[in-house]
């Protein structure tokens, strides 16, 4: 990819679940903070001007977020989506594309799937992406910048009205890969203190209501004292809440001793931990 005079503007976008009572609730960009690491590695970083919706910024109702994203004049926006944000999103995007019509959107996380009810009935993205996106994320921008189209299996491109998969299929990726390095600036928790952690991706078990085991029959997993050592930074910078965002959190072999080592670690029980 060429550098350019200008670097492009990309927004990352998460909206938050809406809250019904008064208790702080938790948005951790950990997809996007992914993707970028990813444009990182490939020496692409720099290309780009990345940002993110702030806490403050997430409590916006939609008439003031929209002002806001449209301030930036974003020229790529990347949505995770999730049950609880999909149908907002579209709705802000929508939005967006009124005033911003060249505007490029890319979308991926958990609620991107191959015959959603409605995803691509929108029309909005430009770009989706079923499953795990930071290897071919890279390769995504670089299309878009081009005016091509990647032939990924698990990845989709608008043409005209319809959508069209490729036919490879998706390179592997392990977690080492994926993860920011453990003292990555952004490698932090949230302004709450709230961490997340992924230990492990893939799942042993074949369960047929659940389609992560579908789109992911290999594993990879972070050793103990990888574990210890991220836990430890996150300690460091202030987490009180450390969740292990792992598909089945014991079927990592080193199980036994990432517990071991947490006990050791939270002598004092100054941080709470969820599997």
């Amino acid at each position: 990819m060429k550098h350019r005079n200008t670097l492009e503007k990309l927004l990352f976008l998460q909206l938050p679940r809406l809250e019904n009572d008064t208790a702080a609730g938790e948005n951790l960009p950990m997809a996007s903070g992914y993707l970028f690491h990813a444009l990182e590695r490939a020496g692409l970083s720099s290309q780009y001007q990345p940002r993110w919706l702030t806490s403050e910024e997430e409590e916006f109702d939609d008439r003031h977020l929209l002002e806001r994203i449209l301030d930036r004049q974003p020229e790529v926006v990347c949505c995770t989506l999730y049950l609880w944000n999909i149908e907002r999103t579209l709705h802000l995007l929508r939005q967006v594309r009124q005033v911003l019509p060249g505007v490029k959107v890319i979308v991926g996380g958990p609620e991107v799937a191959f015959q959603h009810p409605f995803l691509f009935r929108t029309g909005l993205p430009d770009v989706a992406v079923v499953g795990e996106g930071e290897r071919v994320f890279p390769q995504i921008l670089y299309a878009l910048e081009k005016g091509m189209q990647t032939d990924f299996g698990h990845v989709a491109w608008k043409t005209g009205r319809r959508y069209s998969w490729g036919r490879l299929p998706p390179p592997d990726v392990t977690l080492q890969e994926c993860l920011p390095p453990a003292r990555h600036s952004g490698w932090k928790p949230d302004p709450a203190g709230m961490a997340y952690l992924e230990t492990g991706r893939g799942c042993p078990l074949h369960c047929s209501y659940c389609r992560y085991g579908h789109l992911r029959r290999k594993t990879t997993f972070l050793d103990a004292a990888e574990v210890n050592r991220r836990v430890r930074i996150l300690m460091n910078r202030g987490a009180n809440e450390i969740r292990f965002v792992d598909p089945v959190f014991n079927a990592n072999p080193a199980f036994q001793d990432i517990l071991d080592s947490l006990r050791k670690l939270n002598r004092n029980g100054r941080v709470r931990f969820f599997a």
